[in-house]
C-alpha cells in the first residue's frame, strides 16, 4: 500500500472536516454506533485543536484521507477505575479518539495500518501503553482493537460532551 502516514497540518482542516462527513453520512446510512453527529464530533474545532497540538494523525494517498485518528495524553474521567495492564502515569500512556476509516477505503487493512502506525508512533515515544473507550454497543470497534492487539480492561461509565454520561468498555495495548 502507497498511503503516508503523518501528522495533520492546518491546511488538512477543510478535507478532514469532508473526511469525518463522509463517515458521518455512511454510518447514518447504515448503522451510527459510534454515535457520531455531524458538526458535533468530530467537529471542525475539535480537528483544528488537535491539528496545533500535533495530536491528529492521517493515512494519506494521492492526495486523499484514508484513515485519520487522534493520538494524545487525554483521557476522561473513569479511565482510573480499570484494571490496567501497567501501572503508568498520565505522561506514560497515549489515548486514540476520533479514529475512522473513509467508507470507500474500509476493507483495504487501512484502519489496521493506521493502528499499526500510531502503536509505533507511541512506542518510539517511550509510552508504556495506548488506552481508548469504544461506546456501549458499537462491536464493529471493539472486534477490530481487539484483532489489533487491544485487551479489554473495564466497562465504565464516562462523561463526553457529545454524548452525556454513556456506557464505554475501556481498551488497551501494552508497549
Amino acid at each position: 500500500m502507497s498511503a503516508e502516514f503523518r501528522a495533520a497540518r492546518s491546511s488538512d482542516l477543510e478535507a478532514l472536516v469532508a473526511f469525518y462527513d463522509d463517515i458521518i453520512d455512511w454510518l447514518d446510512a447504515t448503522t451510527n454506533y459510534p454515535r457520531w453527529i455531524r458538526g458535533v464530533y468530530p467537529a471542525a474545532d475539535f480537528l483544528s485543536a488537535a491539528i496545533r497540538a500535533g495530536e491528529l494523525f492521517l493515512l494519506e494517498e494521492n492526495g486523499r484521507i484514508l484513515a485519520a485518528g487522534g493520538l494524545n495524553h487525554k483521557v476522561p474521567p473513569g479511565y482510573e477505575q480499570a484494571d490496567w495492564g501497567v501501572a503508568a502515569g498520565p505522561d506514560e500512556i497515549c489515548a486514540i479518539h476520533a479514529f475512522g476509516t473513509h467508507p470507500k477505503a474500509m476493507g483495504r487493512g487501512i484502519g489496521s495500518r493506521l493502528i499499526a502506525e500510531l502503536v509505533e508512533l507511541a512506542r518510539r515515544r517511550g509510552m508504556r501503553a495506548i488506552r481508548l473507550d469504544v461506546i456501549a454497543g458499537n462491536e464493529p470497534a471493539r472486534a477490530f482493537y481487539r484483532r489489533a492487539g487491544f485487551a479489554e480492561r473495564a466497562h465504565a461509565s464516562l462523561y463526553y460532551e457529545d454524548t452525556g454520561w454513556e456506557s464505554f468498555t475501556l481498551l488497551e495495548y501494552l508497549l
